[in-house]
């Protein structure tokens, strides 16, 4: 089980509020995953009101992988991507997910 919980990953594509990434982060420890990705975030490492919905989460927070795209065009490619391969099956061993976090990983490389 814990095999397939360290296969997804969670994508948050621009969060307004450092709470909001504070409540994901508790309800994904709760869940037992790990792995966060952030999309354009609003700055949430110190905040008072992300610490404070994520308590006790903090090492998620600590592993979470940020991603800046100034490009809006950008993040609706994402989007459609992952449409794209969740309508044609693409998706491999890991998972839309996994591809996505792929995705990200080649733009912060070539982006």
């Amino acid at each position: 089980m814990k095999d397939t919980l360290e296969r997804i990953h969670i994508v948050l594509v621009e969060p307004k509020n450092a709470g909001n990434i504070g409540s994901v982060v508790r309800a994904m420890k709760n869940m037992g995953l790990s792995r966060l990705h952030l999309v354009n975030p609003v700055p949430f490492r110190d905040e008072v009101e992300q610490r404070k919905m994520g308590y006790r989460s903090q090492e998620i927070i600590a592993g979470a992988d940020q991603f800046f795209v100034d490009d809006q065009e950008t993040v609706q490619d994402f989007f459609l991507f992952l449409q794209a391969c969740r309508f044609l099956k693409l998706a491999p061993d890991g998972g839309i997910g996994q591809l996505g976090v792929y995705f990200f990983y080649l733009l912060s490389f070539f982006g």
